[in-house]
């Protein structure tokens, strides 16, 4: 399989629960050392999605634009950040996928007592 499919894979399993937005890219692009590479801060890449804000969902065609504005600087990179971010692909989707089931499962009612009929005297 190859380190684009695998991005893409990760950015759709991302869109398809709901966590496609520009901070969760960013601390993507962060996990997988992809800003670190390209000499980067979390600020400069928020800035790259200038047309999306923070909580908003990125489209694939913006998140690639940005992958490939940050690689035009270093065109030696550009194979080293595809494969870094699909090696923290699945790592990031599981772990969202972690954080809204707890989040649900906290905010479960607590499960109420069986009443009974019987009084025992």
């Amino acid at each position: 399989m190859s380190s684009k499919k695998d991005i893409d894979e990760a950015y759709e399993r991302l869109k398809q629960i709901g966590e496609n937005t520009v901070a969760n890219l960013v601390q993507w692009m962060k996990d997988s050392k992809i800003l670190q590479m390209v000499d980067k801060s979390e600020k400069e890449a928020t800035e790259m999605f200038k047309e999306v804000h923070a909580q908003q969902k990125v489209t694939k065609e913006q998140f690639d634009e940005v992958l490939k504005k940050m690689a035009e600087s270093h065109k030696d990179v550009l194979e080293r950040m595809t494969a870094m971010l699909a090696k923290e692909g699945p790592r990031i989707v599981n772990a969202m996928q972690a954080a809204a089931k707890a989040f649900e499962d906290k905010m479960k009612p607590p499960p109420q007592e069986a009443k009974s009929d019987c009084v025992i005297s």
